[in-house]
C-alpha cells in the first residue's frame, strides 16, 4: 500500500516537473504562433496571412514568406511563433513601462511636494 502510494507521488512529482520546465521551442511554437495566427491578419488587414500549423508547403524565403498566386504573403509557421513571441515581448516591455512611468509619477510628485513643504 504505502510502495503503491509512494509511486503514485513520484509519478505526479515527474509529470509536476515536466509541466514546469517545458522548453522555449513549443513556447515559441504554440503561444507563439496562435497569438501570431489571431493578431498578424487583423493587424495587416488581410494582406498577411500564416500557415496552418499542418501544412507542409515550402519555397518560403529567409524571412519565411511567401507570395501567393492571389497578391497576398504567407508566413511560415516559424516566423509565426517568432513574431508571436515578439509582440509579447513588446506587450510585456509597454506594460513594464507603463507601470514604472506611473510609479515614476507618483515619486516625483511626492517629491515635489516635499520640496514645496521645505519652502513653506
Amino acid at each position: 500500500m504505502l510502495e503503491a502510494l509512494l509511486s503514485t507521488v513520484g509519478f505526479v512529482l515527474r509529470a509536476v516537473e515536466n509541466v514546469l520546465t517545458i522548453s522555449p521551442e513549443i513556447i515559441v511554437e504554440v503561444v507563439g504562433y496562435l497569438t501570431a495566427k489571431i493578431l498578424i491578419p487583423i493587424i495587416s488587414f488581410g494582406t498577411i496571412r500564416v500557415q496552418k500549423f499542418t501544412s507542409s508547403e515550402t519555397g518560403f524565403n529567409s524571412f519565411g514568406f511567401k507570395r501567393e498566386p492571389r497578391g497576398t504573403l504567407l508566413c511560415s509557421v516559424t516566423a509565426a511563433g517568432w513574431l508571436g513571441v515578439l509582440m509579447w515581448v513588446l506587450f510585456f516591455v509597454a506594460a513594464y513601462i507603463r507601470i514604472n512611468s506611473v510609479t515614476a509619477d507618483a515619486t516625483i510628485t511626492a517629491a515635489l511636494a516635499a520640496a514645496a513643504n521645505l519652502w513653506a
